[in-house]
């Protein structure tokens, strides 16, 4: 019998566990293709992630209409300001972009963040010079 869930719930252990198994499948299925952004809940393990993978780190994800985001989630954050590959090339924008700037390093971390032994691990500042 399936288990019930009620939908402001978050999702349980071993419905976890199933759909990172889905994701890795589709990875493989849609390896070069397409690249799949799995980001566990920080209560499934109990240590808290960087946030989004690490924000600026390595991704960055273009719109179908050229806005640049520092990850997929990013054009929910208020006051981003994204920038556009119309108007700027993308390496401009990862390096010079108030967006893709904002939150690398730890100087923008309140609260639990800004306490966490962990913050370091959260910050883009050791990203390969030049490169996402």
């Amino acid at each position: 019998m399936a288990e019930f869930r009620c939908a402001a719930l978050p999702p349980a252990r071993d419905q976890l566990v199933r759909a990172r198994e889905t994701v890795e499948r589709r990875r493989e299925r849609l390896a070069g293709l397409i690249d799949l952004v799995w980001v566990v809940p920080d209560y499934f393990d109990g240590v808290a992630k960087p946030f989004m993978g690490g924000w600026g780190v390595a991704p960055l994800a273009v719109a179908p209409d050229g806005t640049v985001l520092p990850c997929p989630a990013a054009a929910s954050v208020p006051d981003l300001d994204a920038p556009n590959v119309r108007d700027r090339s993308l390496a401009w924008i990862w390096d010079h972009s108030a967006a893709f700037n904002r939150f690398r390093g730890t100087g923008w971390m309140t609260g639990r963040c800004g306490g966490c032994l962990r913050r370091e691990e959260d910050s883009a500042d050791s990203r390969p010079p030049g490169r996402p």
